[in-house]
C-alpha cells in the first residue's frame, strides 16, 4: 500500500463506518448516511487547504496530512450528528403515552391491548386504549 491509496481508502473507511452507525444502531439508510459524510469532510478539506499559506502547500506530507484532518473531523461530526438521531422503528415517549405501555415483567415497551409480551412470552391484563 503507498501513500496514494491512503487519498482514498481512510475518507471512504470513514464513509462506511458512519453507514454501518446510521443503519447498525439507528435502524437508518447506511448509504445515504455515508454518502452524506463526504459534505463535511470535502468542506474542511477546502478549508483548510484555502487556511493555509502556499509556502506550506509544496511539502510532501501536507496532501496527507489534509486528508487525515479532513476524514477524521468530518467522520467525527456525521458521527455525532447520527448518534443524536432517534432510533427507527422503536417509539418514542409520545408514541407510549396512548398506544403502548411497559411490560410488567420484562420492561419492554408493547401495545396496550397486548394479552402476551412478545419479548419474555407473558401473560399480561390488556388495558383500554384510553387508560
Amino acid at each position: 500500500m503507498n501513500t496514494n491509496d491512503i487519498f482514498w481508502l481512510l475518507p471512504l473507511g470513514v464513509c462506511l463506518a458512519i453507514g454501518a452507525l446510521a443503519q447498525g444502531w439507528k435502524g437508518r439508510t447506511g448509504a445515504a448516511w455515508g454518502l452524506l459524510s463526504v459534505l463535511p469532510m470535502a468542506a474542511i478539506w477546502m478549508l483548510t487547504a484555502m487556511a493555509v499559506d502556499p509556502p506550506f502547500h509544496q511539502r510532501a506530507v501536507w496532501p496527507l496530512a489534509l486528508v487525515i484532518t479532513a476524514s477524521l473531523l468530518g467522520g467525527g461530526i456525521m458521527a455525532l450528528i447520527v448518534a443524536t438521531l432517534p432510533r427507527v422503528g422503536v417509539p418514542s415517549e409520545a408514541d407510549q403515552v396512548g398506544a403502548y405501555r411497559k411490560c410488567p415483567s420484562c420492561a419492554v415497551a408493547i401495545r396496550v391491548e397486548a394479552v402476551k409480551c412478545r419479548y419474555c412470552q407473558s401473560e399480561v391484563t390488556p388495558m383500554a386504549a384510553n387508560e
